[in-house]
């Protein structure tokens, strides 16, 4: 509204023809709007204040028929449209102005394309709607307003005139414009979605300047077709019309915005208005913000900014990245409405001529408006801001100076002889403060003046006799700061002031006249000539004015706070007031505005909706009132028990009769339903009752009547809030009556009458009156089988229940009563402990009470008589008695009365939701619950056993009314079943063909969502039925597994592997119990069942961020793979044909269902799961299940395996950057750091899509092998089970004669990827194929086939130039041995040796020489053993590689220096190795003595004390016990053997481990320098060398080490999944590989193995601990000698070369 009148105002020619408007021509409907209309104008124009209050305004105007809401934001469009109709009504000139200036006109046409006719039809408009969504400015709005539409088609139009369908173009455009063009941008929209309405907040630009000559209809539609056209609806328009309206002008300038700012259910409006009427020549207009009561200027070229909505970017500060963001959001203001006004030719002419030619002290125009207004508006405003500056003047803050050193600084000065001095003071200072200051707005001196007032009074006893006396004669302080004052502080300063003023004229009488009353008489009667008196006669005489009633006085508690102070000050003062009949007047008042209020309530009448919101709001109001009404009520108490004299209240008639006498003790009820002050009310029934019991039990008797006949249950609650309360006296006063006992012997009959209220009022009453307690208690025959049993009402049988909990003693057993309602199932089994002896007493007597009330309760669960809630709270009551099995037990004998009442009238069909049924079965199971003789009475009885099945229930999962019962029904019912089952077999076995379970496992257990705890049930149930004892009959066997097959069976039928998989997963692992179990299932398709069902979960876990399945994923994997073993033993034993139980007999075969059986989708899905997100346990069964595959198909599943794994490793060597693929970023993948790993453990992190990730690249590990054994266990752990899987894979393929050259490729590609990792499974496997093609035993074609593939090569060439330390491992090196002379020559030159013409071979030879050098001038330099050893083992592979270069292409030329190093690295090894054997023989030496010491410790000496030999080790300080019996045998060539009595053996097999390179590494191997083992290719990465320390390896073998070489083995198809390689592999007639139990060993090295010979002897006193050390430290030496042995052998194969090479030279 605020807005609208602005913008109504600044416009001059609006503003002057209001003005001038005659009221006495205007319709009487409209005069008094435009009376306040005009003086709304004039006081915006003329006055001096800031604003204008419209507040007179708004109560003349109605809008829709309704007085104008303040209260209620309208549309300012539909104001100003509605403000703008009532204009034009009220007068003709009126009407003449908004038809000039607001209204327009537009055509709405209708052209034909078919015939010669248009139809035009006229619309006037005030406002212009445009809409705004999906527009970038006013242009494209008006377009949109004005857009062509043609009807074509089923939409085609009927000519008026041809009667006949025709195609048209339909168009709105402008026909007459108006001077003021106002635009509505319709940015409120309703969202049909959220069917909520919004705001569009977009970006929407208008000009300043705004040409609508596009949009008229003369520019639109052509003239000369309109001249031929002549159907005209809305009249027809010559040429001359046309020009007078283009003449008019079709240009505007912006005038004013009106801007909304909020949403669209609230907000804010203000405008932007231009000055037109303020207007200086050659300066531009001037642009004003109206905003309420604030008006100041704006600068237009902020229009932008504020007006045209959009975003806006605001930077705040993130604690987070620690920096500046920038957030962008929607503006919330964005202009609503837009006024324009027109720009007349001849205006723009002149301003412009104006502007060039006119001097510029040229005198002004004289103004072009007049703003005239009556005489009487004038002298109205002359009036107002006279007031306005006077009050302006007064209220000003150097006034109030003024008169602060007038009242307090002057006085001061004067002298105290004159009386005048002090009073005059006083005052002036109590007329500035009560007729001025407190009137001010600001007041902060207010304490100031009041602590001054109080000492001006405090110093003359006058000004206090002058205060009152002026108040006694006059009350308008009273009235007007006491009672009307809406200021609190004020009112509450007021009152303790005229407090003060009294109490110093009580002390100053006092102290004159000691022993004279001076509120009375001598003769007692009140005295007239006492100011004080006078004053307290004028305060009540204010309650007696006609227009002081709690309708209108908001602000009592001050004025009765006051009267209520004044009587605390002593007895006198009280009985003054006793005198001067304070009470009757107070009560007067107060119930004579509660009649006034009730008969203008009656009068009134009316039943419409508006006057029942206005009741409402009266009873708010009311309410608000009554609490300032505290203090009269506790005045009124206290004024009664002041006057007792001798036990007897001495009161006049009158008093006694508004007190108690009149129809139904009208002050009494009224206040107590009012609910004024509870407290008070029932202290003065105390004081009338008291010494008559008879007045006692007729206020009872009305409280109690009032209370029923209460309305409501909040009316009814305030009188029993009394009622309460007079009950809770704990020591009676003499002559007090016993109210508890007077409310209880007519409590039952107002029970009667309001069962509910008074049930609800009782069961709080006995929680802490004995009395009630035991009255209730003793009245239970009475009312419990009255109320809790047969009363119709829901609400009154629960509150009958909460008595009897409330009847319970101490706190313990309610709040348990209050734990079980939240938590039907699982009750608190320790409540017994906290109850006392009389809590439990009280409770058997109740629960004895209702469980004989049982027998005759039956009745009551018939639903056709009867509610089906009717026993609900009777049966909820007896579950909560059931605290311990000493209740239970008490309920057995009353079983079969229960089971009466459940069967069959709870379990019929008709009843879909029995909440009777709910509360017993809730009931019986927690009877049974931990209670063998109840359960007991189910099993044992034959008509229970046969019937309990039977229970209906509605398997309506979409009505969540009983999706909700049954949550609550079924966990109690199915624990019911679950519990007996569990009692008795064969309860177990008949509760099985019940068709009633096979309904339940069919509809209930496949939705674990929405049955939590009822799924949970089931399953328990399910899965005793599932299981068999080993004393089950075969009978019993055999109905277990058709039971099972009925389950499987059906589950396969009813269940969706997509929806259900949860439930197919979970039955599964209950049913499938033996092999027979699973290979039914898998004849039942189940594995096609199974499939699809993971298929879901792998979409869900890559998809579903907030689903956790993983668990569920390794359940799924679990089963596939019993399933697939079991198949894979079938298979394996010949496909058979079996009958299945599914209702029919038909015969199934494995192999029709292994080929029906879809197998890609479960291949690509483990296959992706091969990653580091997912978890070991995962990816192992990904694995087992992929092999189980393989076994079961090998030629399907390789096919499919083969060709995706190959493709993943070919894209992964193909990327620019392989170390950063998002698959070696998983919380999986082994690294160094645990904190990644605890991460993982706790979050799960999934990949950004299903992909396979079981990829290496160097430059991701970490720490080259054996730097960190936990590193290298980890990386093992994870990639090893893969490269087995390929080998697996490569072993079946040769065998089945079906390996493909993506196999081929794939197997030397994952071993290229190893190479950081050491594993040897490709070189054992190729060695292995090798070996078997020298027998004859395989094709010749496999070892071709290998040698033609470059990822060979790379093989290779990644082993010599990358990582040589490989070449330390027996099968890598045998490998290179067997397949390196395989190579063509050119292969050999130019991818290993010799690439860039030659010079990559020199660098490699040279690189490795310098690396052995480096190693042999370390050794020299440092002497101990260990560095011997580290140095020896580190040249090892070095050596190693240059034999293999040397065999391939031998040097060209004898190399002196070269020779000198292996010479010199000969000698060391030869001094180590004679230090080993010395070692070893001191270490058998120190042995035996331990031994023989440890046979003379007498029998008695205790093990504890017996000593223990360190041994001497050159590696480490390891403590090693020795071996009971030895024979020592050392040799001439510094070889040992000995024959040790132990368990364990010591093993020489080279093929042990897959560190076997590692075992012969001394413990400070890491002390040789790594950085001279230089790579050939480059120096960025050291040459992996290992300096790990190997755990030692125990072996359990009693048999003494072989020292010959064992026959060679067949190798077998079957693949160990074990971290380990060296798993022994058992022989097969059927395998074409075969395997060297001591691969790669060379005749020398056995003859080497030869010279330690330990065997066993007998144990004369086994220790196994001291054995198991002594062997380990003899199997660790005798592992370096060998490693000695064979570098000198390595080292004795290159001297021989080197020096024929010299033979040939010093030949040539």
């Amino acid at each position: 509204m605020a807005t609208c009148m602005q913008h109504l105002y600044m416009i001059p020619q609006a503003r002057q023809s209001v003005l001038q408007a005659n009221v006495d021509r205007v319709s009487p409907v409209y005069s008094e709007t435009l009376k306040e209309m005009k003086k709304m104008f004039a006081y915006l124009m003329e006055s001096e204040r800031k604003s204008y209050n419209p507040q007179n305004f708004c109560k003349v105007y109605e809008m829709d028929r309704q007085p104008l809401n303040t209260g209620e934001q309208k549309d300012m469009t539909e104001f100003f449209t509605d403000l703008i109709t009532k204009l034009e009504e009220m007068s003709p000139d009126l009407k003449s102005l908004v038809k000039d200036l607001f209204v327009g006109v537009t055509s709405n046409n209708v052209v034909s394309l078919d015939c010669p006719h248009v139809s035009k039809t006229l619309e006037e408009f005030y406002t212009i709607r445009c809409p705004v969504a999906d527009m970038r400015n006013l242009y494209e709005s008006l377009d949109e307003v004005c857009v062509k539409d043609t009807l074509d088609g089923d939409n085609m139009y009927t000519c008026s005139k041809c009667q006949k369908k025709v195609r048209a173009e339909k168009r709105a455009c402008f026909k007459r414009l108006p001077k003021i063009l106002c635009f509505n941008t319709m940015r409120y929209t309703f969202n049909m979605i959220t069917m909520l309405k919004e705001k569009i907040n977009t970006h929407f630009s208008f000009p300043q300047q705004l040409s609508m000559a596009d949009y008229m209809e003369s520019t639109l539609l052509k003239p000369k077709n309109m001249s031929a056209k002549a159907d005209s609806e809305g009249g027809e328009t010559s040429v001359s019309e046309e020009r007078d309206v283009m003449d008019e002008g079709t240009d505007y300038e912006l005038i004013g915005v009106t801007v909304h700012t909020g949403t669209a259910d609230g907000g804010h409006y203000y405008s932007f208005i231009r000055d037109k009427i303020a207007v200086e020549p050659g300066k531009p207009d001037k642009w004003f913000l109206f905003n309420d009561s604030e008006v100041k200027p704006f600068d237009p070229a902020q229009v932008a900014q504020e007006c045209f909505g959009g975003e806006m970017t605001s930077t705040t500060y993130d604690t987070i990245s620690d920096k500046f963001m920038d957030f962008s959001f929607e503006k919330t203001n964005s202009a609503y409405m837009l006024f324009y006004e027109r720009v007349v030719k001849e205006d723009v002419a002149a301003e412009q001529s104006a502007s060039v030619s006119s001097p510029i002290d040229e005198p002004l125009p004289s103004p072009k408006y007049k703003f005239e207004m009556s005489d009487e508006l004038a002298d109205w405003i002359w009036k107002d801001n006279t007031s306005f500056l006077q009050d302006k003047n007064i209220f000003c803050h150097h006034y109030f100076s003024f008169m602060w050193q007038m009242c307090a600084i002057v006085p001061a000065t004067l002298p105290r002889s004159d009386t005048s001095v002090l009073i005059l003071p006083a005052q002036l200072s109590s007329l500035f403060l009560l007729e001025t200051f407190i009137h001010a707005k600001e007041k902060p001196t207010m304490v100031q003046w009041i602590e001054l007032l109080t000492k001006q009074f405090n110093q003359c006893h006058e000004a206090c006799e002058w205060l009152l006396d002026k108040m006694s004669t006059d009350d308008h302080w009273s009235q007007q700061i006491l009672i009307s004052c809406s200021n609190q502080t004020i009112r509450q300063m007021f009152q303790r002031l005229l407090l003060h003023v009294i109490n110093q004229l009580r002390i100053r009488h006092y102290a004159d006249s000691p022993n004279t009353p001076w509120l009375h008489d001598s003769e007692g009667n009140v005295s007239t000539s006492n100011v004080v008196s006078r004053f307290i006669l004028k305060q009540l005489q204010i309650l007696q004015h006609p227009d002081i009633q709690l309708n209108n006085c908001k602000y009592l508690p001050e004025y009765f706070s006051f009267l209520f102070e004044f009587a605390r000050l002593g007895e006198e003062e009280k009985r003054f007031l006793i005198r001067i009949d304070c009470i009757s007047i107070m009560i007067t008042f107060y119930i004579g505005s509660k009649d006034k209020a009730s008969s203008d309530s009656s009068q009134s009448g009316g039943s419409s909706e508006e006057d029942e919101d206005e009741a409402l709001t009266a009873l708010v109001e009311e309410r608000f009132k009554v609490t300032s009404l505290e203090k009269m009520v506790h005045l009124v108490a206290m004024l009664v028990e002041s006057s007792r004299v001798d036990q007897q209240l001495v009161l006049s008639g009158g008093d006694m009769e508004l007190l108690i006498g009149g129809k139904g003790m009208k002050f009494l009820v009224n206040q107590i339903k009012d609910c004024i002050n509870p407290k008070q009310t029932c202290k003065l029934i105390f004081s009338l009752s008291r010494n008559n019991e008879e007045l006692a039990t007729a206020i009872v008797s009305v409280i109690l009547n009032n209370a029923v006949r209460a309305r409501s249950p909040l009316a009814s609650q305030t009188f029993l809030q009394v009622l309460t309360m007079t009950t809770e006296l704990v020591n009676n006063p003499s002559g007090l009556p016993k109210f508890t006992e007077i409310i209880l012997s007519s409590f039952w009959a107002a029970c009667e009458r309001k069962p509910q209220q008074f049930l609800e009022w009782m069961s709080n009453l006995v929680c802490h009156n004995s009395v009630a307690n035991d009255f209730v208690l003793e009245s239970l025959n009475h009312w419990v089988e009255k109320y809790l049993l047969a009363h119709k009402l829901h609400k009154v049988r629960a509150w009958a229940m909460m008595l009897l909990v409330s009847l319970v003693p101490g706190h313990a057993f309610k709040h348990y009563a209050r734990a079980l309602q939240a938590d039907a199932i699982n009750g608190s089994t320790q409540v017994k402990s906290q109850m006392s002896p009389e809590a439990i007493s009280v409770l058997h007597d109740i629960y004895n009470y209702l469980l004989e009330l049982m027998p005759g309760a039956k009745k009551y669960a018939d639903f056709t008589k009867y509610s089906t809630n009717q026993l609900v709270s009777y049966l909820n009551f007896l579950r909560l008695c059931l605290i311990s099995k000493d209740e239970k037990l008490m309920f057995s004998p009353y079983f079969p009365h229960m089971w009466q009442m459940f069967q069959p009238k709870m379990t019929d069909s008709q009843i879909s939701r029995n909440q009777n049924k709910l509360a017993l079965l809730m009931f019986w199971y927690h009877a049974c619950h931990d209670c063998s003789p109840n359960l007991h009475l189910i099993t044992s009885n034959l008509s229970v056993t046969k019937n309990i099945g039977f229970n209906y229930i509605l398997a309506d999962h979409d009505d969540q009314e009983v999706v909700a019962y049954n949550r609550s029904m079924l966990p109690a019912y199915y624990g019911i079943l679950a519990a007996c089952c569990k009692k008795s077999r064969s309860f177990t076995r008949h509760l099985a063909q019940h068709q009633n379970m096979m309904w339940a496992f069919q509809h209930i257990l496949p939705y674990p969502n929405q049955y939590v705890l009822a799924v949970s049930q089931l399953l328990n149930i399910l899965e005793m039925m599932s299981t068999t004892h080993p004393d089950s009959s075969t009978e019993e066997k055999q109905a277990v597994t058709l039971f099972k097959r009925k389950v499987m069976y059906m589950h396969q039928q009813s269940l969706n592997s997509r929806s259900d998989w949860q439930t197919i997963i979970t039955v599964l692992k209950i049913v499938l119990v033996t092999d027979e179990d699973r290979y039914t299932w898998v004849l039942m398709s189940g594995l096609t069942m199974l499939s699809e069902a993971f298929g879901f979960i792998h979409g869900m876990y890559h998809e579903a961020t907030a689903c956790h399945v993983l668990t569920d994923m390794s359940d799924c994997l679990s089963l596939i793979i019993s399933l697939l073993t079991v198949a894979l033993s079938k298979v394996e034993d010949g496909n058979e044909a079996v009958t299945l139980f599914d209702g029919t007999e038909r015969t199934i075969t494995l192999f029709n269902v292994l080929n029906a059986w879809e197998k890609t989708f479960l291949i690509k899905n483990c296959l992706t799961l091969l990653n580091s997100y997912s978890p070991s346990e995962v990816r192992l069964h990904c694995l087992d299940v992929l092999k189980k595959l393989t076994l079961l198909v090998p030629e399907c599943a390789i096919s499919q395996i083969a060709p995706q794994l190959l493709a993943q490793h070919v894209l992964f060597q193909g990327l620019e950057s392989p170390n950063s693929h998002c698959c070696l970023e998983g919380p999986y993948f082994p690294t160094r750091s645990s904190v990644k790993r605890l991460q993982a453990s706790k979050i799960s992190i999934r990949p950004p899509h299903p992909q396979f990730g079981m990829f290496l690249h160097p430059s991701v590990v970490e720490a080259n092998k054996g730097h960190d054994s936990v590193y290298d266990h980890a990386l093992q752990e994870f990639y090893a089970p893969y490269h087995l899987f390929v080998d697996f894979m490569v072993r079946l393929a040769v065998n089945k004669n079906c390996l493909t050259d993506e196999l081929l490729s794939l197997s030397a590609l994952v071993a290229y990827e190893g190479i950081p990792l050491h594993f040897p499974y490709f070189a054992k496997l190729w060695t292995e194929i090798y070996q078997a093609q020298r027998s004859g035993q395989s094709d010749k074609l496999l070892v071709e086939r290998l040698c033609q593939s470059n990822y060979l090569i790379d093989y290779m060439e990644g082993i010599l130039h990358d990582d040589r330390s490989c070449l330390s491992n027996q099968h890598i090196y045998m490998f290179f041995t067997n397949y390196f002379k395989k190579l063509q020559p050119d292969q050999v030159q130019q991818l290993v040796l010799c690439e860039d013409s030659g010079s990559e071979g020199l660098n490699l030879i040279n690189s490795i020489i310098q690396s052995i050098h480096s190693f042999v001038r370390m050794a020299v330099i440092q002497s101990p053993s260990s560095t011997l050893h580290g140095v020896i083992h580190r040249s090892h592979a070095d050596l190693r590689a240059l034999l293999l270069i040397y065999q391939s292409q031998p040097p060209t030329e004898y190399d002196p220096y070269v020779a000198s190093t292996f010479t010199t690295l000969k000698s060391l090894c030869m001094e180590y190795k004679s230090r080993l054997h010395k070692h070893i023989g001191d270490t058998l030496t120190m042995l035996t003595a331990r031994v023989q010491d440890s046979q003379k410790v007498p029998e008695s000496e205790p093990l504890s004390k017996k000593r223990k030999l360190a041994l001497p080790s050159t590696s480490s300080d390891e403590v090693v016990e020795p071996t009971p019996s030895v024979k020592i045998e050392y040799r001439a060539d510094n070889s040992a053997s000995a024959d040790i009595s132990s368990s364990a053996a010591i093993s020489s097999s080279a093929d042990n481990s897959l560190s076997a390179d590692n075992s012969s590494s001394a413990d400070n191997s890491s002390s040789v320098d790594n950085s001279s083992s230089a790579t050939s290719k480059g120096q960025s990465r050291p040459a992996s060398i290992n300096k790990g320390k190997a755990p030692a390896k125990k072996s359990h073998q009693s048999s003494p080490v072989k020292t010959t070489a064992q026959p060679e083995e067949s190798a077998d198809v079957s693949l160990p999944m074990s971290d380990e390689p060296s798993t022994s592999q058992s022989s097969s007639n059927q395998s074409v590989v075969s395997q060297s139990a001591a691969s790669g060993s060379s005749k020398n090295q056995l003859a080497r193995e030869s010279k330690v010979v330990v065997s066993s002897g007998a144990a004369e006193s086994p220790l196994p601990s001291v054995d198991a050390a002594n062997n380990e430290a003899i199997n660790k030496m005798k592992r370096k000698i060998e490693m000695v042995e064979n570098v000198l052998d390595t080292i004795g194969a290159v001297l021989s070369i080197l020096e024929n090479l010299e033979v040939e030279e010093d030949i040539s």
